[in-house]
């Protein structure tokens, strides 16, 4: 008797758990759909800039240069402070200063931007002799005179001048470079690159906060060569959905 009532109790609660949801599940599809309309543009804007943030490289997305003031995060954002980089004083009192700008020089208390390296990332400012050597995210420059000459276009780190007048070049991924015309050909000295193979290789740490970045690029699962297409699949799966979702609900909406 008690097993027979106890049964009828529980196929009363799963009745009224079913008419509860069948109540509910109208509201549930509307809150989704409309939640899915509002989300819609966020996805969007998510996969494409994801998409060209894998392509940053081959598209050069970092020599354009322009300043959004027509969006609300940049309308009241501050300029950077000015932060001095690298610098260097010539014999005759001249003071040459970089930061991510570019190169200044001063004389006489007078501030003067050298129009060659206007915009460029300084990193290093080199005097051997009386030849100057300036080191960018874009390459080394040579000042001959009162003109400018680069003699390494690439991503460079530091520069340095031997006794011969060789020129060394630590390249950000073509190891050490030398010259030994003045910039006007470059070869790598495998020697260093060969020595550096063959240290003990310390053991690799990442912080939790790479470890996430990692994983959300795709480089922790593919691999850093391949993570572009982690990035272009994920996105264009994630934009088709939301495009599609939309579509859908405008044909509902319609009939």
């Amino acid at each position: 008797m008690w097993l027979i009532l106890l049964s009828a109790r529980q196929k009363k609660c799963v009745v009224s758990t079913d008419e509860n949801m069948k109540k509910y599940l109208p509201a549930i599809r509307r809150w989704h759909m409309w939640l899915g309309v509002f989300l819609l543009i966020p996805i969007i804007i998510v996969s494409i800039t994801a998409i060209l943030l894998a392509h940053e490289g081959s598209l050069g997305l970092g020599q354009i240069k322009f300043y959004p003031q027509w969006l609300p995060g940049f309308t009241h954002r501050k300029p950077h402070p000015t932060e001095v980089k690298a610098i260097r004083i010539m014999p005759d009192g001249r003071m040459y200063i970089g930061n991510r700008s570019g190169l200044y020089m001063m004389s006489q208390g007078k501030l003067k931007i050298v129009q060659a390296l206007k915009g460029k990332n300084i990193r290093e400012i080199v005097l051997h002799g009386q030849t100057l050597y300036v080191v960018t995210r874009k390459g080394v420059w040579i000042m001959d005179g009162s003109s400018w000459r680069r003699i390494y276009h690439g991503d460079a780190h530091g520069v340095s001048i031997d006794t011969k007048g060789t020129i060394y070049i630590a390249a950000h991924k073509n190891g050490l470079m030398a010259s030994t015309d003045n910039g006007q050909h470059w070869t790598e000295v495998k020697e260093v690159r060969t020595t550096l193979a063959l240290l003990p290789h310390p053991t690799h740490r990442r912080s939790l906060e790479g470890f996430i970045r990692d994983m959300h690029k795709g480089k922790a699962i593919v691999g850093r060569t391949w993570a572009w297409v982690w990035i272009d699949l994920l996105s264009i799966l994630i934009s088709s959905l939301a495009f599609f979702g939309t579509i859908m609900w405008w044909q509902r909406r319609r009939h």
